[in-house]
């Protein structure tokens, strides 16, 4: 009997766009920082941190700051008062709390103009008479189940008040071929949060795809084979050097099922891509603690998707594959222009 549980999957091609990414970083709402880096050394080899404290309207945030592939990546802890980081942590918990974005190319975009979820200014106590640091947060989580974030320029080295470098690992993860690849954001409707993304990055094509068998085979979800119909109905748009890829649970269990019953519409994974490296990064997260969550072949043999329950270390799923081309013998079922 097949098993047939599935996981959605990196499935289309890298589009190759002539202007620089806008995608700068993304912010992780997590509750304790030094906590997590051993994690984030760890799972994606990030071992130098630089802090930052943030004033907002309703209290403080920190955040550290470090890099994976040429991106930032932002741990953002609330220190004390009533932030809307806080108030995410409460509601649900750790998690995927933004993309930073160039703020030269939402000036142009209808997202530019949605309300200031919050705006912070960094706390200069430790350089005094230095201009701050701000950044914002645009309110978009409701519309494209992601914050935006955006800073007129990037913090300079006077703006961190401390810098964590980890000891060497023994053995770090093997990451050659890896990135920020894709963000994976779970919704009710894949097609109408499609045209939010359009409308307000101006982001198209848009092609949908439904994960489901026969095309999805050998499937394990939390230590679990069956052969119980699954589906997820799946949108995919290329954001520059970003994919998003939006996750419509349709039948059966599945971990996006799962994220939107309890949570609702959100930001559920990052992926890093295609990987030449994909088995011996799944074995060296095995041995290290990360657990397996789910995996399967879509769109035929040796087209292995693998989902971490990385939640605990990181605040987020980590999502890999291994390299494949095109879409097998999955179909495309629909299209956005």
């Amino acid at each position: 009997m097949k098993k047939v549980l599935l996981l959605i999957s990196f499935c289309f091609s890298q589009i190759i766009w002539a202007a620089e990414s806008p995608f700068l970083g993304i912010g992780i709402a997590v509750n304790d920082i030094p906590e997590k880096l051993s994690h984030y050394q760890t799972i994606l080899g990030i071992k130098q941190w630089q802090y930052i404290d943030l004033n907002v309207e309703g209290g403080a945030i920190r955040f550290a700051r470090g890099e994976f592939k040429g991106k930032s990546v932002d741990l953002i802890q609330p220190l004390y008062g009533k932030t809307k980081l806080a108030d995410f942590i409460q509601q649900r918990g750790e998690g995927i709390f933004h993309l930073l974005v160039d703020e030269k190319y939402l000036k142009d975009k209808a997202a530019y103009k949605l309300a200031a979820l919050e705006k912070a200014s960094s706390d200069i106590s430790h350089i005094p008479n230095a201009k701050p640091y701000q950044q914002q947060w645009l309110d978009s989580y409701d519309t494209l189940g992601v914050n935006l974030s955006f800073t007129a320029a990037p913090p300079t080295k006077q703006h961190y008040w401390g810098v964590a470098d980890l000891a060497a690992l023994q053995k770090d993860a093997p990451l050659n071929t890896a990135s920020i690849a894709q963000i994976g954001i779970v919704i009710e409707s894949a097609e109408k949060t499609a045209l939010q993304w359009k409308e307000l990055l101006g982001l198209s094509p848009w092609v949908f795809v439904d994960f489901k068998p026969p095309m999805t085979t050998d499937g394990q979800y939390l230590g679990a084979a069956g052969s119980g119909y699954s589906e997820v109905h799946v949108g995919y748009g290329q954001w520059f050097d970003l994919q998003i890829e939006l996750l419509q649970p349709v039948a059966g269990p599945t971990p996006h099922r799962d994220y939107l019953r309890r949570y609702g519409d959100g930001a559920h994974h990052f992926s890093l891509g295609r990987l030449l490296e994909h088995d011996q990064l799944l074995e060296y997260l095995q041995a290290n603690n990360v657990v397996l969550q789910m995996q399967s072949d879509n769109g035929g043999p040796n087209r292995t998707a693998s989902y971490m329950g990385s939640e605990r270390q990181l605040g987020w799923v980590l999502e890999f594959t291994k390299a494949f081309k095109g879409l097998g013998s999955l179909k495309i079922v629909k299209q956005i222009p």
